[in-house]
């Protein structure tokens, strides 16, 4: 009787102390609530109303949310996780860029930003490295057979590590370098470039900052040579001896969801109804789907290399294929720009 006085005994202290765990977390929770309630009617126009008993993503007037129950917390989200490109907009971005790329030929417009030297804060790291196999069967369909060596792909990583001055000649020191990174395979002998691992200094200031950056900052923080088109022409300068025969222009692995977003949907509504290996499907950009490509910010790059190194490069036609070297797990998107001239067949 006795041991059971003092199991009751304790059965009771644990009732007790699980229901004043469970009034703290409450109170934890209707502070939340609180917050999120004040800030309701400013929450996205036709969102759905915020239902706290699970976990939920919240907008609010200051930034976008996840709301945790467990911790009974609100974790700031990054601006960039916000989607919203649909296939129309890109398709309509895309006509929009070719039609730059277009003008920017007749102009023979060539970009005011130095490529000379990349500096801006970048620490370069060269080494040379096979690219991965799953490539072979478009060099095979590209070159004759032919796939590169290890010693013909050059793997250059670039990480912005150091000191520099933004483009108004101020000085930008470690603690506010907006980072950001460039791991890119180039092959010159094949004419290729492939972009392995890549952020922009824009990106990642959006990323780190949880989207609490303003323009104003993000600018100030830059160096001027940031953007991906920019950063490859001034490596591939460096390591092709002819650099106006550049022809291709591969992403490795797309992580861009909106990118992702666009190629699932074309993917969906091509012959396989669904993902493809090589060959894939290819688009010119004289088809809504290779416009709609064109827009994505994985295209972005392509149509601004074309756009600012229109006098260097002469008049292409880019054209694009995409593919999935793992088509049955729904696995890694990849992308080829093949940016060929105008007068080629």
């Amino acid at each position: 009787m006795h041991a059971i006085s003092i199991v009751r005994s304790l059965g009771a202290s644990l009732v007790l102390l699980i229901s004043a765990l469970l009034l703290f977390a409450n109170r934890k929770d209707d502070k939340v609530k609180d917050l999120v309630n004040r800030h309701q009617p400013y929450v996205e126009e036709n969102a759905p109303k915020i239902n706290l008993s699970s976990t939920s993503t919240v907008t609010l007037p200051f930034g976008r949310y996840k709301y945790n129950r467990h911790f009974s917390s609100l974790h700031p989200l990054p601006l960039v996780n916000k989607r919203s490109l649909d296939y129309e907009t890109a398709k309509c971005k895309g006509a929009k860029l070719y039609d730059m790329i277009k003008a920017a030929y007749q102009d023979q417009t060539t970009s005011s930003i130095d490529v000379s030297s990349i500096d801006n804060g970048w620490d370069r790291d060269d080494d040379t490295g096979g690219i991965d196999v799953r490539w072979d069967d478009f060099f095979k369909e590209k070159f004759e057979g032919k796939v590169p060596t290890k010693s013909e792909s050059l793997w250059i990583d670039l990480r912005q590590n150091k000191p520099y001055k933004n483009a108004k000649g101020e000085q930008i020191n470690l603690n506010e370098r907006a980072g950001g990174y460039y791991d890119v395979a180039y092959v010159p002998s094949f004419s290729t470039i492939v972009a392995l691992n890549i952020q922009s200094p824009k990106s990642h200031l959006i990323e780190v900052s949880h989207g609490q950056i303003s323009e104003q900052d993000i600018f100030r923080r830059l160096p001027p040579l940031n953007r991906f088109s920019d950063v490859i022409w001034a490596v591939w300068n460096t390591v092709s001896k002819t650099p106006q025969d550049l022809r291709y222009l591969a992403h490795d692995t797309v992580t861009n969801e909106d990118t992702k977003d666009i190629m699932r949907f074309i993917f969906n509504k091509g012959p396989a109804k669904g993902l493809i290996n090589w060959p894939g499907l290819t688009f010119g950009v004289d088809q809504d789907e290779g416009l709609a490509l064109l827009g994505t910010p994985n295209g972005l790059g392509t149509a601004w290399l074309l756009i600012d190194r229109a006098k260097e490069l002469g008049p292409r036609l880019p054209r694009v294929t995409i593919f999935s070297p793992f088509p049955e797990t729904g696995g890694s998107f990849r992308m080829v720009w093949d940016m060929r001239p105008v007068d080629s067949t």
